[in-house]
């Protein structure tokens, strides 16, 4: 009889820790998460805003004259109408220089969003970092300025190189001078960087409300416990 008993298989039942587990779950979550509504957005309408300016940088559609002439922030082109090619020619103008250097900068501060925005989304814990909101909204904010800046210097000084080219190349015949598509992609592109930098400042006074307010508890909690 005894030996039937100690041949009589037995249950054992494991208990799983709760906090093995927690940690298992949490370690094999993506760093890659972004949890912000408005970082999201503003990561979508910059990226939008960075190939709209692209764009617009590369093409020579700023202003144009008919189909006869058509000027970029790099140079200016006319159609030879005998054998209908385009010759295109170099803009040194002093205004074309501050508007090519304002994209310049502008291209430049798109760029250092772009690692600031890969560093955010590779590593989770920046994610609540302040200094890191505050500075994208910053850069994001000169682009802005920055651009507006070369819409300004363009739309005001086209019309002086345009005297100067019709006065060269067509004497005094061309159509009248309008802004085109290249330049409305420019204020598209502003717009977009505009409304990605507001979301970025409501990010960032959202993370310090959180901070205030978690001290104030901490705080609360101490003084509790002191009791």
């Amino acid at each position: 009889m005894s030996s039937n008993k100690s041949q009589i298989p037995r249950r054992v039942t494991i208990k799983e820790n709760p906090e093995v587990t927690q940690k298992e779950t949490n370690t094999c979550r993506c760093p890659c998460t972004i949890t912000s509504v408005n970082v999201v957005a503003a990561i979508a309408l910059i990226t939008l805003g960075a190939l709209s300016y692209v764009i617009a940088m590369a093409t020579k559609n700023w202003s144009a004259s008919g189909y006869r002439m058509k000027m970029g922030l790099w140079d200016f082109c006319v159609n030879e109408v005998k054998n209908n090619t385009w010759s295109c020619f170099p803009v040194n103008t002093e205004f074309s220089v501050a508007t090519q250097a304002f994209s310049i900068l502008a291209a430049m501060c798109y760029c250092c969003l772009a690692v600031l925005y890969v560093l955010y989304f590779l590593f989770s814990g920046l994610q609540k970092s302040r200094a890191l909101i505050i500075g994208t909204c910053l850069i994001a904010f000169a682009v802005v300025s920055l651009q507006i800046m070369t819409l300004i210097v363009y739309g005001t000084k086209h019309g002086d190189l345009y005297h100067t080219i019709d006065e060269e190349h067509f004497k005094n015949t061309l159509d009248v001078l309008y802004l085109s598509w290249s330049y409305y992609f420019a204020i598209v592109s502003t717009i977009l960087a505009t409304v990605s930098g507001v979301l970025l400042f409501l990010e960032f006074k959202h993370l310090a409300y959180q901070t205030i307010y978690q001290e104030t508890v901490n705080n609360d909690e101490q003084v509790n416990c002191g009791l």
